[in-house]
């Protein structure tokens, strides 16, 4: 009886380490890196604040820098020009464009940025 329980005890699983996930970042670096996310505040003023991803850090934005919010279809909505960074919040001026809340804000491609300056003057 003991040795018909030891000869089911063992059983062979293989194990794909090469598998991935859904969870794993691109290997390639992308054209419009990430910087935040337009706040929901009023636009009329020509400024605005847009909550900043960690990704922001890793592009190394800098006062001065000009961005482009885009939408959903990633068409730009706005050119900004960052004013201010403080923690995980930017304060930037509307140079072109409307942004619209919860619009996506990146560091442009040159096609990108092209698009965006030919939006209207705010």
């Amino acid at each position: 009886m003991v040795v018909g329980l030891i000869g089911c005890a063992h059983q062979s699983v293989e194990v794909n380490v090469t598998a991935t996930t859904g969870f794993e970042k691109p290997s390639r670096v992308p054209t419009n890196p990430r910087v935040g996310f337009v706040g929901r505040g009023s636009a009329e003023s020509g400024v605005v604040v847009i909550q900043l991803v960690r990704e922001a850090f890793q592009s190394s934005i800098k006062v001065d820098d000009t961005v482009v919010a885009r939408n959903r279809a990633l068409e730009p909505t706005a050119a900004l020009k960052l004013l201010e960074i403080r923690g995980m919040a930017a304060r930037v001026a509307i140079l072109r464009g409307h942004p619209g809340p919860d619009d996506e804000v990146v560091l442009p491609s040159q096609k990108l940025r092209e698009a965006a300056e030919a939006l209207p003057i705010n």
